[in-house]
């Protein structure tokens, strides 16, 4: 990508990606993000808040897992929302997670109830986007 110097400036400014890292959203790692994200921004002023992947950084130790539909609620809430009402409680939260392996057909007609995991993660979220490709295909469904 190329951009012009203002716009890398802003960027500079307004953008905090983190390397991979093994980092879990525990209550330790909530508290290292919000560290992260103070060393370069006023909290209070972050509009969005991406975690990519949720596998990634969901602590297994403490919950018993992600298809259990308490302890992805449990999670969401503590670790997730707790991380949104520490920095601006008004931003938006972006979560990756992957979907289950299925049919085409599955996926088209009923999308959104494909996710890996717990149902609690569907019930959590406002809007979705699903982003499917195959060797034919490449569609983004939106609901």
């Amino acid at each position: 990508m190329n951009f012009d110097d203002k716009s890398l400036e802003l960027i500079s400014k307004n953008l905090i990606i983190t390397p991979k890292t093994s980092l879990l959203l525990n209550s330790q790692g909530v508290e290292e993000v919000k560290d992260i994200i103070a060393e370069r921004l006023d909290v209070k002023t972050v509009d969005i808040i991406a975690i990519d992947t949720l596998r990634g950084v969901f602590d297994f130790n403490q919950y018993k897992g992600e298809n259990s539909n308490s302890s992805m609620f449990c999670f969401l809430k503590d670790r997730v929302e707790k991380l949104r009402s520490i920095t601006n409680p008004s931003c938006g939260i972006i979560l990756t997670h992957n979907t289950n392996k299925v049919s085409k057909k599955s996926l088209v007609e009923e999308p959104f109830q494909n996710f890996s995991g717990a149902s609690a993660l569907r019930s959590f979220y406002t809007s979705g986007i699903i982003h499917y490709t195959s060797q034919t295909e490449n569609k983004i469904l939106v609901n």
